[in-house]
């Protein structure tokens, strides 16, 4: 009887940590999950979310991708990445790029400053100069730039990472108090007994 119970809890942590798992490592993918045109928000969890990517610049239709992103409470966004992946530029076009900012949806502030990032040739450029909190956010591509005479299409990720923040631990004296009271509540017994 013991091992079926010791079977069970250990099958139930197991599956427990695996839907864990799955949520720490979520995708979206502009192939499969449509556009992004800001009006997605993500529910950011513990670990990396990738946000794959693609736009264009040809004469003049170009795609600006934007969406929103949540980190829930007692949570942290320490990096946010964007990393070209491949590109098929038409013409002599010479720089391809996009201006970026990261917007606190609540005040509407600008957290990131203007960042202009080039889309073919980027590799591992972080936003983030220091951790967001919980709050919901906007990543906002909100101008495409180039030089040369047409432009052409690129894919991208944007790795989003995310961590708990570790609760404030007590100090130890914070112990003091309660062994403090209990110990006067011992001597007004002993002294109640002895009278």
């Amino acid at each position: 009887m013991l091992r079926n119970w010791t079977t069970a809890i250990a099958f139930s942590l197991g599956t427990l940590f695996a839907i864990g798992q799955v949520d720490a490592a979520t995708v979206h993918s502009e192939n499969t999950d449509g556009d992004l045109n800001g009006s997605q928000t993500f529910v950011l969890t513990s670990g990396t979310s990738t946000i794959l990517g693609s736009s264009q610049w040809i004469n003049a239709n170009f795609d600006l991708d934007s969406f929103n992103f949540t980190v829930q409470a007692g949570y942290k966004l320490t990096g946010l990445v964007y990393t070209a992946l491949s590109s098929s530029l038409a013409g002599n076009t010479i720089f391809v790029g996009g201006h970026f900012a990261i917007i606190d949806t609540a005040s509407n502030i600008n957290i990131s400053g203007n960042k202009r990032v080039g889309t073919m040739d980027t590799v591992g450029f972080e936003f983030l100069s220091t951790a967001l909190g919980a709050g919901t956010y906007l990543f906002d591509n909100y101008q495409m730039v180039r030089s040369g005479n047409t432009g052409g299409s690129w894919t991208y990720k944007i790795d989003m990472q995310v961590s708990s923040i570790a609760p404030v631990p007590l100090p130890a004296t914070a112990l003091l108090l309660p062994i403090g009271l209990l110990g006067l509540g011992i001597v007004r017994r002993r002294r109640k007994r002895a009278t």
